[in-house]
């Protein structure tokens, strides 16, 4: 119970810090961190309500970003969930979310930005004419020597772009997008598109990183490293055990799951590799009596 309460204090702590949690308790009384009880009341809501909606700022994986007023219209009306003037921003627990220079920035420490553009969604064609329409104002939030860059599906592409209709151009030719036709898939390429913006630096370090994964995705690279664990596991017998106990565990539930036409043709494979075995082990054993038959007539 002692721990609950430590972690519901830090977490009212975190959201006072943010700005989401000011002022004083419907009975009148302060809200201060070090005291606060689940059952306390602001604005009619109870302290642990609002401690449970805004998980993911107290957890790190959004941030309260107090914007003037105006961006925050923009922001309402494109999706953002709002809250005391504030922003709530989601990122992941490396980043950095912030108000610079008129805009909401999303930071990482390699040096790559996401761009926050406040343009309301209504449907994708929709959503990328309003981005062409808004070139010029999107074009200053970047300086001369940085560049734009696509992010889609979590995935870095390693194409950099000087302005956003070049972006945009490029954007529109993918296959993902001219196929997509119902308004759910087309959500679905909304949520997961982000524009970033970059310098110098972090197109390097993009370029670097996707030649290492090109390079791990490589079979010759795959094959070297396989033969370097096996030689590990045959220097220390624990981690071949290790092994062997993780490989019969995956075995087991992969044959837990299969059904139908897939588990007789595993069936129907095995056989055929038991037979196989046999073969193989029934001809070292006639190699071996022969050698030895062999031996003995030279005798």
């Amino acid at each position: 119970m002692a721990e609950n309460l430590r972690e519901f204090r830090r977490a009212v702590s975190v959201l006072k810090k943010q700005g989401l949690l000011s002022g004083k308790t419907t009975s009148g009384q302060k809200i201060d961190a070090r005291s606060a009880l689940p059952n306390w009341k602001v604005k009619g809501k109870k302290l642990s309500t609002l401690v449970k909606k805004y998980d993911d700022v107290v957890s790190g994986k959004a941030t309260a970003v107090k914007v003037p007023p105006k961006t925050l219209a923009k922001f309402r009306k494109t999706g953002f969930e709002t809250a005391n003037k504030r922003v709530l921003v989601p990122h992941s627990k490396s980043e950095i979310a912030k108000f610079k220079g008129g805009e909401v920035s999303i930071s990482n420490p390699s040096g790559i930005e996401r761009v926050q553009i406040p343009v309301e969604y209504h449907n994708l064609q929709q959503y990328l004419r309003d981005l062409r329409k808004n070139k010029a104002l999107i074009n200053k939030m970047k300086r001369n020597n940085e560049y734009f860059g696509i992010r889609f599906f979590g995935g870095q592409r390693a194409m950099f772009y000087g302005n956003i209709e070049f972006l945009l151009d490029d954007l529109e030719r993918y296959e993902d997008i001219q196929k997509v036709t119902n308004k759910a898939q087309q959500a679905e390429i909304y949520q997961n598109l982000e524009i970033i913006r970059m310098n110098k630096a972090a197109t390097r370090h993009v370029e670097s990183s996707l030649r290492e994964r090109k390079k791990k995705m490589s079979k010759e690279y795959n094959r070297r490293n396989q033969k370097r664990l096996r030689q590990r596991r045959k220097e220390r017998p624990s981690l071949q055990r290790k092994f062997n106990e993780r490989k019969r565990e995956a075995d087991k539930r992969y044959r837990q799951n299969l059904k139908g036409p897939r588990l007789a043709h595993y069936r129907k494979e095995s056989k055929r590799r038991q037979q196989q075995y046999r073969l193989r082990v029934a001809s070292k054993k006639r190699k071996k009596t022969t050698k030895k038959t062999t031996r003995k007539k030279k005798k």
